[in-house]
C-alpha cells in the first residue's frame, strides 16, 4: 500500500491539470469576442462615413447672394488720349536649346547709369473739382502740360546757351531733322515717324521731367554741323534722343545718358515701351529685387567673378567700352545707343532671377585694339557684343555666341524669354539642379 503522503500529492496535480484547461478556454473565449467586437466597430464606422459624405452630397446649395449692379449707362466715362502705336504681336515662344539658336547670349551685371535724376521746378498743378472731366477738358490740360516742359531750338548756339543754364537739373535732348521747304515734311521720314512716337510718350511722361526738341538743319548742315563734334554731345545721326545732366553726384560733367535712336525711337512694338521705360528713369516697370545688373570695370574682377560662376540662372555678358573720366560718356559710339536698350529688354523680358554682366573691355580704343587685350581670349571681335555662359556635365565653362543686333528688342525678347522658360521647367523638375 503506498503512504498517504504519496496519494495526497496525486490528487493536488490533477487539480493543477483542472485549473489550467479552464483558464486556457477563457482566454480563447475573451480572444473570440474581441475580434467580433472589432469586426462590428469597423463595419459601423464605415457605414457612418458613407452616410455623411451621403448626405453632404444631397444637400441643397445655398442661394445665391444677390449682387449689386451699378448702371454703367449712366457712369461718365473715363477720358482717353489716343496714341499713334500699333497693337504688339504675340508671337509663340520657342523654348532654348543648348545651341541657343540665334547664338545670341551675354550674362551679367550692367552699372547702374550714375544718378542723373535732379528735382526741377515745375508749375503748380491745376484744382480738381469734383466734376468729371470731360474728353475736351482732359485733351486741353494735357497740351498745356506739354507745352510747360517742352521748349524747340533750332541752332547749335542757341541750344549751348539754354543748356548752361540748367544747373543741375537734367533734360532730355531731342535731335530732329529740319522741314524740306518744297514738300513740308522733314529730308527723313524717319523723323516722322520719331517725332510722334516721342512726343506721344513724352506727354505721360513725369510731371518733372523737360524735354529740348533741337532742329539740327538739312541734312547737308547737320553733317558738318558742331553737334557732331561737341565732345559732351556727339551726335551721330537724327533722330537721337538722349538724357543730359550738366553736373552729377559722380563728377561728370555734361553727363549723356539713356541714348536712343533711330529704329528704336520708332519700332511699332517696342518703341512706346522703351520710351516709357526712358522717361520714367526705369520705374515704368516693375522692380525684380533678385535680376541683377552690375559691372565689371577691370579683367581681374572678371576673372574673379567666371571663376566662381555657377550655372543655376541665366547669365548674360554685355562687353561694353568705359568711359571718358571727365563725362561719363562711353568712348565706343555703339555702345552709347545699345545699352538703353539691352537694359530695357533685360529688365521686361528677363528671367526674374537672370544676371546681366556689364563688362567694360578698355577705358579707350587704342588699349581694346592692343592684341594682347585679355578679352581678346574669349574671342569678343568688337563691342558691344554679348556672351552667354554655361557649363558642361564636368563643369567646364563655355560660352554661346549672340549674333543678333542688340538694338533690336524683339530678337533679345525671344532670347530672353526662352531662357526664362527653360529656366523655369529646369527648376520645376530638378529644383537647385543647375541650368
Amino acid at each position: 500500500m503506498a503512504p498517504p503522503s504519496s496519494s495526497r500529492h496525486q490528487r493536488g496535480g490533477g487539480g493543477m491539470r483542472v485549473n489550467l484547461h479552464l483558464l486556457l478556454s477563457l482566454g480563447v473565449l475573451s480572444m473570440i469576442l474581441f475580434y467580433i467586437w472589432c469586426l462590428s466597430r469597423f463595419e459601423w464606422t464605415q457605414e457612418r462615413t458613407t452616410r455623411l459624405i451621403r448626405d453632404a452630397e444631397s444637400t441643397p446649395e445655398p442661394p445665391p447672394t444677390p449682387t449689386i449692379r451699378m448702371n454703367l449707362e449712366r457712369t461718365p466715362a473715363i477720358p482717353t488720349i489716343e496714341t499713334i502705336t500699333t497693337s504688339k504681336k504675340t508671337s509663340a515662344v520657342a523654348r532654348p536649346t543648348i545651341d541657343h539658336g540665334t547664338k545670341t547670349t551675354t550674362k551679367a551685371p550692367t552699372t547702374t547709369s550714375p544718378p542723373i535724376t535732379r528735382p526741377v521746378e515745375t508749375t503748380s498743378q491745376p484744382t480738381t473739382t469734383s466734376l468729371p472731366p470731360t474728353r475736351d477738358m482732359q485733351v486741353a490740360s494735357l497740351v498745356a502740360s506739354f507745352a510747360t516742359r517742352h521748349v524747340e531750338f533750332h541752332s547749335f548756339r542757341a541750344t549751348d546757351d539754354y543748356l548752361k543754364t540748367l544747373g543741375n537739373t537734367s533734360v532730355f535732348l531731342f535731335f530732329l531733322c529740319d522741314f524740306d521747304s518744297t514738300t513740308g515734311h522733314h529730308w527723313s521720314a524717319e523723323c516722322d515717324d520719331a517725332e510722334r512716337s516721342v512726343y506721344t510718350a513724352f506727354a505721360t511722361a513725369p510731371a518733372h521731367q523737360r524735354l529740348l526738341t533741337i532742329r539740327v538743319g538739312s541734312e547737308g548742315v547737320f553733317q558738318q554741323s558742331e553737334y557732331r563734334s561737341d565732345f559732351d554731345l556727339k551726335v551721330q545721326t537724327v533722330p537721337w534722343l538722349m538724357k543730359y545732366t550738366p553736373h552729377t553726384s559722380s563728377g561728370y560733367t555734361a553727363y549723356t545718358s539713356a541714348v536712343v535712336r533711330g529704329r528704336s525711337l520708332v519700332d511699332a512694338t517696342h518703341a512706346r515701351g522703351l520710351l516709357e521705360y526712358v522717361f520714367s528713369d526705369g520705374a515704368s516697370l516693375p522692380a525684380q529685387p533678385t535680376q541683377a545688373i552690375e559691372v565689371m570695370a577691370s579683367y581681374g574682377d572678371f576673372k574673379r567673378y567666371m571663376r566662381l560662376f555657377e550655372d543655376t540662372e541665366p547669365t548674360y555678358l554685355f562687353f561694353v567700352s568705359a568711359v571718358w573720366p571727365s563725362n561719363g560718356r562711353m568712348w565706343c559710339p555703339y555702345c552709347r545707343f545699345r545699352e538703353v536698350v539691352v537694359e530695357y529688354a533685360f529688365r521686361k523680358y528677363a528671367a526674374p532671377t537672370a544676371q546681366l554682366v556689364k563688362v567694360e573691355v578698355a577705358p579707350n580704343a587704342p588699349a581694346w585694339k592692343d592684341k594682347t587685350n585679355p578679352y581678346r581670349k574669349l574671342e569678343v571681335p568688337y563691342v558691344p557684343y554679348m556672351l552667354v555662359p554655361h557649363t558642361d556635365v564636368v563643369d567646364a565653362l563655355f560660352y554661346h555666341h549672340y549674333r543678333g543686333d542688340l538694338d533690336d528688342i524683339e530678337t533679345l525678347r525671344k532670347m530672353f524669354e526662352r531662357d526664362a522658360a527653360m529656366a523655369a521647367d529646369v527648376e520645376e523638375l530638378n529644383p537647385g539642379v543647375p541650368l
